[in-house]
C-alpha cells in the first residue's frame, strides 16, 4: 500500500491511504502554494520552456527498482499520474511506458510546454518510452484548427527539435504525433515520430487510413496525405509498431504488424476537443437505453476502447492508447495488456501520465496461440478437416 499525506491530513497529523500500486492515484485537490510544494517534495525544477504555474501535486507509485526522484515541475494544468501493470524489479519489468495526455491545441508552443513537462514526469517515474497523442504538436486539423494554411512550419520544427533534444538528455524514447510537411502543394502527412533515447529521429509512421470520402474533400483527407508503410523498431528487446487513430477500423494493419513480430503497439489517438453542445447532442441521439448498454455516448467512446481490447487479445499484443484531453474528450488514455486486459486508464478532460509495465515473457492467457499463424497464412480453421459427404451437404439435416 502507498501512503502519501495530503495537505489537510498533515494538519491533522494523519495520512491518506491511496490503495494498491496498480490503481490510479488521483491528484490531491487541496490548494498547494509554492511553499507547500517545496516543503513536500523539494525545490521545483523549471522545464526548458517556461510553464505558467503549479496547480496540484500528483502522488505517484513507481516500480520498486526506480530511484525515488520525486519532483514537481511547473504545469499549465492539473497533472494526473497513474501506474498500471505489475511493478517489479528490472528482471521482470522489461519496459516502462508512459502514456501521456494533455489538451492538444493549435498553439504549438503551448503543446510543446506540455510535452516537455510530461517528458520530465515520465523520466522521473522511471519510464523508458513516452508516448503522446495524434498530431499533438501541430494540433489536429479539424477539431483543433481549421487547416494548416496558417501553421508556422519553421516554428513547429524548432519546437520539435527541442523535444528531441530533451528526450536525448533524459535518455528516453519519444513517440509523438505531428503533422509532417511535404513539398509543394501536397498535403502533409498525419505522422508519428519515433525518436530514440539519444534524441535521434529513427523512423516516422504516416497514418495510412485517413478518414473521409473518396473525393478527398472531407475528414482527414481534406487535410492529410495518407502513408504507405509499417513502422517497426526495437526498444530494449521488445519489437514495437505504430498506428494512428482511424487505423483502428482496419484490423488488417494489426495482422500485418503481427506478421512482422510486433509485441507492443503505440496507437496514437485524437478523439477530443468536441464542443460541449455537440458532445451532449450525441448522448441524446443514442438515448438512455443505448447509453446504459454501451457506457458511452459517442462513436469514438463506444468503438475505440473495445477495438483495442480485441486487437490486443486477437494478436497477443500490448497496446498504449493516448488521447488528447481537450474537453470534451471522448475517453481517457489507457493501456491494454497482451491478453486484452486494460491495466490502467486516465480520466478524460484532464492532463495526465499513465505509467505501465511491459514484460513480454510473462505467461499471459492467449487462446489463439495454437492457430494464429495458420490464420495469418490464410488457413482459416483449427484442427484437421475430413472428407465426408455429410459435411459437404449443407442443405440437409
Amino acid at each position: 500500500m502507498i501512503v502519501v499525506p495530503s495537505l489537510a491530513a498533515r494538519k491533522r497529523g494523519a495520512s491518506l491511504d491511496l490503495g494498491p500500486p496498480t490503481e490510479i492515484l488521483r491528484a490531491l485537490h487541496d490548494p498547494i502554494s509554492r511553499h507547500d510544494v517545496t516543503r513536500l517534495v523539494g525545490p521545483i525544477r523549471r522545464p526548458l520552456l517556461e510553464e505558467t504555474h503549479v496547480s496540484s501535486l500528483a502522488p505517484v507509485t513507481r516500480p520498486t527498482s526506480t530511484p525515488d526522484r520525486s519532483r514537481v515541475g511547473r504545469a499549465p494544468d492539473r497533472i494526473l499520474c497513474a501506474v498500471s501493470g505489475e511493478p517489479g524489479d528490472d528482471a521482470v519489468a522489461q519496459l516502462i511506458v508512459a502514456t501521456c495526455q494533455f489538451p492538444v491545441s493549435p498553439d504549438v508552443a503551448r503543446n510543446g510546454r506540455y510535452v516537455m513537462h510530461q517528458l520530465r514526469t515520465a523520466s522521473e517515474r522511471g519510464a523508458q518510452v513516452a508516448h503522446f497523442p495524434e498530431a499533438c504538436l501541430s494540433g489536429y486539423a479539424g477539431p483543433d484548427r481549421s487547416s494548416y494554411d496558417d501553421l508556422d512550419w519553421t516554428h513547429l520544427e524548432g519546437v520539435t527539435r527541442q523535444l528531441f533534444d530533451l528526450a536525448g538528455e533524459l535518455r528516453l524514447w519519444l513517440i509523438i504525433g505531428s503533422a509532417h510537411r511535404l513539398t509543394g502543394s501536397h498535403k502533409p502527412h498525419d505522422s508519428v515520430y519515433v525518436v530514440n533515447d539519444t534524441g535521434t529521429l529513427v523512423d516516422r509512421y504516416d497514418k495510412r487510413f485517413c478518414s473521409g470520402d473518396p473525393s478527398g474533400q472531407s475528414g482527414d483527407l481534406a487535410h492529410f496525405t495518407p502513408g504507405d508503410h509499417l513502422t517497426v523498431f526495437d526498444v530494449r528487446g521488445i519489437r514495437c509498431g505504430v498506428l494512428v487513430c482511424y487505423d483502428y477500423r482496419f484490423p488488417e494493419l494489426y495482422r500485418e504488424y503481427k506478421r512482422s513480430g510486433v509485441q507492443l503497439m503505440f496507437h496514437s489517438f485524437h478523439a477530443a476537443n468536441v464542443a460541449p453542445e455537440v458532445f451532449h447532442a450525441m448522448d441524446t441521439n443514442f438515448g438512455t437505453e443505448l447509453l446504459r448498454l454501451n457506457g458511452a455516448g459517442t462513436y469514438p467512446g463506444i468503438t475505440m476502447p473495445p477495438s483495442m481490447t480485441a486487437a490486443a487479445a486477437a494478436n497477443h499484443m500490448w497496446i498504449s492508447c493516448p488521447n488528447s484531453s481537450a474537453p470534451e474528450s471522448c475517453w481517457g488514455s489507457f493501456f491494454v495488456r497482451a491478453d486484452g486486459v486494460t491495466t490502467g486508464r486516465l480520466p478524460r478532460n484532464r492532463a495526465g501520465v499513465l505509467i505501465s509495465s511491459v514484460d513480454t515473457r510473462i505467461p499471459l492467457y492467449d487462446s489463439t496461440f495454437a492457430w494464429r499463424d495458420r490464420a495469418l497464412d490464410g488457413q482459416l480453421h483449427s484442427g484437421t478437416l475430413v472428407d465426408d459427404p455429410r459435411s459437404d451437404n449443407r442443405t440437409q439435416l
